[in-house]
Parts: C-alpha cells; sequence; structure tokens
C-alpha cells in the first residue's frame, strides 16, 4: 500500500470530495493509500476554509503582461470571477469534517497528522537550496521534508500535490509525487 503526505491544496481537496460527495479517480486512488498530512497542513488548512468561508470579490484588472514580439503591453481586462460566502453552516460542517478526519474519528478516511521535528527540518533545509531554481515557498520545502522524514528505506512517501513549481523542484530532486488534477 502506497503512503502518501497531501500538501493544503491535496487535503483540501479531499475535503471536498467528502463533503460533496464529489467524484473523482485521483482522489480515490489516492484514498487507496495510507493517507498523511504534516501538522502544518493541519493547522494552514483552516485559512484555506477560512478564503472559501469569506468569499471574494469580483474584480477586473488590465493585464500588464508584454508581448514577445511586439514588446507592446496586452492591455485586455480580465476578470477574477466573485466568489460567494460559505453560510455558517457550511463552514461549521467543513471545520467539522477536518476535525474528524485529522483526529482520526472520521469513519471514511483515515488520516495520520504526522509531526514536525528536527529530521523534517533538517530533510527541508537540503530541499530549500532547489528554491533558488524553482519558485516553491517554505511551507513546500517543509511539505517535502516531512515526507523525506518519514519515508523509510522500503517505502519513500508520495507527496500529493498540484503546485507546479513544487513538482518541478522534487523532480530535480528525484523525490515522488503525484497530482490530484
Amino acid at each position: 500500500m502506497a503512503k502518501y503526505l497531501l500538501d493544503t491544496n491535496a487535503y483540501f481537496a479531499i475535503l471536498r470530495y467528502i463533503a460533496e460527495e464529489d467524484s473523482n479517480p485521483a482522489v480515490e486512488n489516492v484514498l487507496n493509500g495510507e493517507c498523511c498530512i504534516s501538522k502544518l497542513t493541519q493547522i494552514e488548512i483552516i485559512s484555506v476554509i477560512g478564503q472559501y468561508a469569506r468569499g471574494r470579490n469580483g474584480q477586473k484588472q488590465v493585464c500588464d503582461r508584454v508581448h514577445e514580439g511586439s514588446r507592446e503591453s496586452c492591455g485586455k481586462t480580465y476578470v477574477t470571477e466573485r466568489r460567494k460566502k460559505w453560510s455558517r453552516q457550511k463552514v461549521h460542517d467543513w471545520l467539522k469534517l477536518e476535525k474528524e478526519i485529522s483526529n482520526g474519528s472520521n469513519e471514511t478516511i483515515r488520516m495520520r497528522v504526522l509531526d514536525v521535528n528536527e529530521e523534517v527540518i533538517r530533510s527541508a533545509e537540503r530541499f530549500i537550496q532547489h528554491a533558488l531554481t524553482h519558485n516553491f515557498r517554505s511551507m513546500d520545502a517543509m511539505i517535502v521534508g516531512t515526507a523525506r522524514a518519514y519515508s523509510t528505506a522500503d517505502e519513500e512517501m508520495i507527496v500529493v500535490t498540484a503546485d507546479k513549481a513544487l513538482k518541478a523542484g522534487m523532480g530535480k530532486a528525484g523525490y515522488p509525487f503525484i497530482s490530484l488534477v
């Protein structure tokens, strides 16, 4: 059975899959393995749920990209769609679901929360060097550090992420990963 470490966006996708009774073969494949999250992800998921709870105002912005051939500014207007605020009940339900999953009382999914220890930090310190050439963040390095620290000689923990920059850095370093998208 494969061992997976979900980053925050992957964990959110799992929560959505369960809460909305979604259909996603990639999620189902991960759920057939041993699923883990870092203590950092357990903390960070609350802010992601908060982004949806607060909603988002729609915005119009002017594109300031420069076209390669003409060197002229794009100037087109693009729209960021409005996202409606979640109801208090929906926020409550999602927070309850997250708590059930992370404390092991959820019937649908068994998730282990992995503590941050010295080995996690040492592994993250080694991996963060790849941020010099790949645009990922320090918390991403902590996720990879967690996967490395909790891997064994017999089985490497696979990071589940949709982050393109993180996947590029992990590919360069030879760390195993999969994506839910």
